[in-house]
């Protein structure tokens, strides 16, 4: 394997990757970049286009290359000061990859043939910390649904610390972007879904809830829940009992418990 070794931090290519640590930049050049072989690895598996190989390491000192990834990709070695300068994680990790962002469409989100997922669909309204994203997508892909609508307003999908905690997930479930609440109606009118949102007002205690249809189910902003518009036009509205002194969940955590109870009552019909 020839490498082609970056060893100025004025090099073009490498002023490129830093850009993409931004999110206007990953959005514009339709990439993200992702650390770690496992996810890499991942990624080539799931169909993503791999558009280069960035590798820590000198000319004398040159890595193998990771198995299990095309021979074709385009591959840098970087000198390991300007790897550190874009690595955003502290467990040693040393290769890289800059990958293009996939594009989804409505069609993406009806399953077909043999071990296809369901036709539920989870929906982000607002959230903004990566790591509940995350949780959240993986979670979805766990359990199975068919899809993430991303509500405008929602953190960066494809920011590095939610490309870490989604583990892979973020290239495997299909990603549909929509600009906000009458998007999201029309979308799921379209695709037959009842919409079904996490609330509190005129809301059903999620056990007595009848979540048994195909559903597209909203998680609101952690401090704001979801949108009021949502709320007042979504098919059904539930909440999770709470029997402590708490009066809410973390986001991910109850998404996690609304999609699984989605998951039980189809399986019990």
């Amino acid at each position: 394997m020839r490498y082609r070794e970056i060893t100025s931090q004025e090099n073009r290519t490498f002023k490129g990757w830093q850009k993409l640590l931004k999110r206007r930049y990953r959005e514009a050049e339709g990439a993200f970049l992702v650390e770690g072989e496992v996810l890499i690895r991942d990624a080539a598996a799931s169909g993503a286009r791999l558009r280069e190989l960035i590798l820590c390491g000198t000319a004398e000192d040159a890595p193998e290359f990771p198995a299990g990834l095309p021979e074709d990709i385009p591959a840098y070695l970087l000198a390991p000061a300007l790897y550190e300068a874009l690595t955003q994680t502290e467990h040693g990790r040393t290769v890289m990859a800059v990958i293009e962002i996939p594009h989804w469409s409505e069609e993406d989100l009806s399953p077909r043939g043999e071990g296809a997922r369901s036709r539920d669909l989870v929906v982000l309204d607002r959230i903004q910390d990566p790591g509940n994203l995350a949780t959240i997508i993986r979670t979805a892909d766990a359990a199975g649904f068919g899809g993430v609508l991303v509500l405008k307003g929602t953190t960066d999908v494809y920011s590095p610390k939610a490309v870490r905690a989604a583990a892979g997930s973020i290239l495997r479930m299909p990603l549909v972007f929509l600009e906000g609440p009458q998007a999201l109606f029309e979308l799921a009118e379209r695709l037959g879904l009842t919409t079904v949102a996490a609330g509190l007002s005129r809301a059903e205690e999620l056990g007595e809830a009848d979540l048994s249809a195909p559903v597209a189910l909203v998680i609101g902003n952690e401090g704001r829940g979801v949108a009021p518009e949502i709320l007042e036009k979504a098919d059904k509205v539930v909440k999770i009992p709470m029997y402590g002194q708490i009066e809410s969940l973390n986001a991910s955590v109850a998404a996690g418990i609304l999609m699984y109870e989605c998951v039980r009552q189809k399986k019990d019909r």
